[in-house]
């Protein structure tokens, strides 16, 4: 158990026995997704999915404990486990959710612990599929911010206007998270190839306006997110340098002379819509661009999805289309990183084209578009089955953030993928 969820619990204990005019009431829920996803490639996709079949992408359980200490005063714990975010090849228990919630008046909310940002559509039930229709939430937009839960305070005032009421959510907190790359490339003694989870702290802030009529949504959001290496290690400045005649390559290792970033900020701008378009259509749409407040442009990216639903007794199918693409500049350095050769006459020829590799890779770029066609299917109003097909697109440049892991001497991807995932999901 983490400091923060331990402490937490301790306060609730404190608080949870309150004057004999005030009887604590205590709700327990559990929740829950079972989900079995293969593809036609034999490279792994979103960690997880190949063509031999996994049941890691989209599988999670949780117990959420919430209880009303005191009028207009509550607590929450949550408990989760999941694939690790540090890993690939295990599971970890963590408590995503530990905070004190104060209403002092109905129209305000404060809470403090940790809680979970708002931005996404989904972003406060994205683990509880048992609340959405659709199989998957896009990852071309769900993998934009890098982190969704937070230690910190978390604001809320909402307003009646019209037929409907206008909500303001502002954050700030910190969060400690694993960010997964993958090399195609090695260097002996400096890295190894394959999978690394690269630790970061990140200081994140921001606020959503939304707006709320009835079923329909409409918001927009403006985040902020520091991050700092844990490891010390620098982010990549590439420099084309020439130290023979005719003989041009990127150097993309931090040096005396010449540094890296050890520290990166990023903005991310998005917007939100779930409306509905009659005879009982839906559509939902969200859009976010992400940038660097530095000349480091590896992170610059868009990403959105649409999606139309509709309800016909307890089935929803759907069907949705989704891009996730990074600059140009950004697709432009990574072909010429990862095209760049080197005569083998020149000394280190071979760990040279390794480093540009290498160098490409840490660039995380994405070009991405997927559609989607599933549906789900609702056993009771708890209990959800879902069947969904995809089809993803990647050009030329694979993604590698939780995306495509393409091993060394494969390259030119430019190629679709296939995938099936079949899930049942719960919450009692």
């Amino acid at each position: 158990m983490g400091v923060v969820a331990a402490a937490f619990l301790a306060v609730l204990v404190g608080l949870g026995f309150p004057s004999s005019a005030h009887s604590a009431r205590v709700d327990v829920s559990v929740f829950g997704t079972i989900e079995h996803a293969r593809s036609d490639s034999p490279y792994r996709y979103r960690r997880f999915v190949d063509d031999q079949g996994t049941w890691n992408r989209g599988s999670v359980f949780g117990l959420q404990l919430d209880a009303e200490l005191q009028p207009g005063w509550r607590a929450t714990v949550q408990s989760r486990l999941a694939p690790s975010i540090q890993s690939d090849d295990r599971w970890e228990h963590t408590f995503p959710w530990a905070f004190l919630s104060w209403r002092p008046e109905d129209d305000w909310r404060v809470r403090v612990g940790k809680v979970r940002a708002p931005g996404y559509l989904h972003a406060e039930n994205m683990d509880v599929g048992s609340t959405f229709a659709y199989a998957q939430l896009p990852i071309e937009m769900y993998s934009l911010s890098p982190s969704m839960d937070i230690t910190g305070v978390l604001l809320n005032k909402e307003w009646a206007w019209g037929v409907g009421d206008i909500g303001l959510d502002a954050y700030w907190g910190k969060s400690n998270i694993h960010w997964r790359m993958f090399f195609r490339e090695g260097l002996p003694g400096v890295l190894e190839p394959g999978t690394k989870f690269m630790p970061l702290s990140l200081d994140l802030r921001g606020a959503l306006l939304a707006y709320r009529m009835r079923d329909d949504v409409y918001q927009i959001g403006l985040h902020h997110i520091h991050s700092e290496n844990d490891e010390g290690n620098f982010w990549p400045r590439p420099m084309l340098v020439e130290p023979i005649p005719g003989v041009q390559f990127y150097d993309v290792f931090p040096s005396a002379e010449r540094h890296g970033y050890k520290r990166l900020a990023l903005w991310i701008l998005n917007a939100g819509v779930d409306v509905g378009l009659g005879d009982r259509y839906r559509m939902s749409a969200e859009v976010a661009v992400r940038r660097s407040d530095r000349k480091f442009e590896g992170l610059n990216a868009t990403g959105g999805y649409v999606a139309v639903r509709r309800d016909w007794g307890a089935w929803t199918p759907y069907v949705s289309v989704a891009h996730l693409r990074s600059q140009r500049g950004v697709l432009q350095t990574y072909h010429a990183m990862d095209q760049t050769t080197v005569p083998s006459a020149v000394p280190g020829a071979d760990l040279i084209r390794a480093s540009q590799i290498i160098g490409a890779d840490s660039l995380q770029p994405f070009d991405q578009g997927s559609w989607a066609i599933g549906t789900s299917y609702s056993m009771t109003t708890n209990q959800k089955l879902k069947i969904e097909w995809v089809r993803t697109r990647i050009g030329s440049v694979p993604s590698m953030v939780d995306m495509v892991d393409i091993p060394s001497g494969v390259a030119g991807w430019d190629r679709s993928i296939h995938s099936v995932g079949v899930s049942y999901s719960f919450v009692f």
